[in-house]
C-alpha cells in the first residue's frame, strides 16, 4: 500500500512527540508505544536535522523544510515574532486551508511551540499546559479527541528532554521519564478503544535529537540518530526501511504532501529522495525495520 493510501484509510492522524528521546526508547519501558509499534513500522536509525536542537528541530517537523530556510532557533522563537517572518507554512496550516470545517489540536508543555509555531490563522486548539505538565497530557488530549475528534493532534512531551540536561541522556531518570510519557500515551489508546476509534487512527512517534551527558547540539550520532515509527491504517506490521537513514526533514516534507493527498483525494507525492530511494514509491509494507 503506498503512502498516500493510509491517509485515505485514517479518519485521523496523532503525532506523539516525545522531545530529546534520540534512540533510548530502546532501552526505556515503554510497552504501550513498543506495542503499537509492534503493529507498524520502527527505526532507531533515523537522523534528525542539524544542528540537533529542539526549535530547529521541531520547526522543521512542522513545517517540512530545514533549519537554513525556517531560521527559527530556539532565541527566536522565544521572541514570538519568528513566526510572523516565516515563509513556510505548517502542516496545521495546510489541512486548514484545504479542510476549513476540521477540527485540529496541539497539546504540550512547551507554550512557545504552541504560541510561536503554530499559526493563529489555523484556529488550532491549543492545549498548552504549564510545565512540567506530563501527568496531566494523557487524560486532556483522551477527553479532547473523543469529544472533538480533531483530524489532526500533535501531542508534545517536553520531560525527557527537561531530565536529559539535568540527569544525563540515557540515564535511568531519562529512561524513566520516557515511561512516565508512555503511560500517558497508554491513557490516550485506552481512550481510542474505549470510543471505538483506535483501528482508524494512524499514529506517528517522533523526537527532535539525542544528547549525551546533559548536551546536544553536535553532528555526533549520539545526537543526531532518532527513532521514528507508525502505525494504524494502512502501515504494515513489521514493515521495514530499506534505508539506514530516514531524514525526518524528508518524512515531513513527504507529510506536507500527504496532508494535501488527505485534503485533495491527490495520490501522486512530491518526489523526496530517501538515500536514493523516492519516497513517492515507498510502501511501508517494504521498508526494513530495526525493532
Amino acid at each position: 500500500m503506498r503512502v498516500s493510501k493510509i491517509f485515505k484509510t485514517s479518519k485521523r492522524v496523532i503525532i506523539f512527540g516525545l522531545d530529546g528521546v534520540g534512540t533510548a526508547l530502546r532501552e526505556a519501558s515503554a510497552p504501550n508505544m513498543k506495542a503499537l509499534l509492534e503493529n507498524g513500522v520502527l527505526t532507531y536509525t533515523a537522523t534528525t536535522v542539524y544542528p540537533p536542537i529542539s526549535a530547529q528541530g521541531w520547526t522543521s517537523i512542522l513545517y517540512g523544510v530545514p533549519p537554513e530556510k525556517h531560521k527559527i532557533s530556539n532565541m527566536s522563537l522565544m521572541d514570538h515574532n519568528a513566526r510572523v517572518a516565516a515563509t513556510y507554512p505548517s502542516f496545521f496550516k495546510v489541512v486548514r486551508q484545504q479542510l476549513p470545517e476540521c477540527n485540529l489540536a496541539s497539546f504540550g508543555d512547551w507554550k512557545e511551540l504552541n504560541s510561536g509555531l503554530i499559526e493563529a490563522s489555523c484556529q488550532c486548539h491549543l492545549g498548552t499546559l504549564n510545565h512540567p505538565a506530563t501527568d496531566q497530557l494523557g487524560k486532556a488530549v483522551a477527553n479532547h479527541i473523543t469529544q472533538h475528534d480533531p483530524t489532526i493532534t500533535l501531542v508534545y512531551f517536553e520531560e525527557p528532554d527537561h531530565v536529559g540536561h539535568q540527569h544525563n541522556y540515557g540515564s535511568h531518570l531519562h529512561h524513566e521519564s520516557i515511561r512516565k510519557c508512555d503511560d500517558q500515551i497508554g491513557i490516550v489508546v485506552n481512550a481510542l478503544t474505549d470510543a471505538d476509534m483506535l483501528n482508524d487512527s494512524l499514529m506517528i512517534f517522533c523526537t527532535d535529537h539525542g544528547g549525551a551527558y546533559r548536551i546536544h547540539a553536535s553532528d555526533l550520532p549520539r545526537d543526531m540518530i532518532v527513532f521514528w515509527g507508525a502505525c494504524g491504517p494502512g502501515v504494515a506490521p513489521g514493515g521495514k526501511f530499506k534505508s539506514c537513514k530516514q531524514w525526518i526533514l524528508q518524512q515531513w516534507s513527504s507529510m506536507h504532501s500527504a496532508w494535501k493527498s488527505l485534503v485533495f483525494g491527490m495520490r501522486k507525492f512530491h518526489k523526496v529522495c530517501l538515500d536514493s530511494v523516492l519516497l513517492t514509491n515507498l510502501s511501508f509494507g517494504d521498508i526494513e525495520s530495526d525493532k
